[in-house]
């Protein structure tokens, strides 16, 4: 959360990147679509967002 303090991002947006990457999961439904564009996952390339 503090690389990206300036975006704002939320203890619930970074925490579900993190399970995210723990889990190996790709795919992330979200109405917020900023956050997860900006913040890159490690795991992948890039997240798809759902819907």
């Amino acid at each position: 959360m503090k690389t990206y303090a300036d975006l704002g991002l939320a203890l619930v947006d970074a925490s579900v990147v993190g399970l995210a990457e723990r889990l190996g999961v790709h795919e992330v439904a979200t109405l917020n679509r900023r956050d997860f564009f900006v913040v890159p996952p490690r795991h992948v390339d890039a997240f798809t967002l759902l819907p």
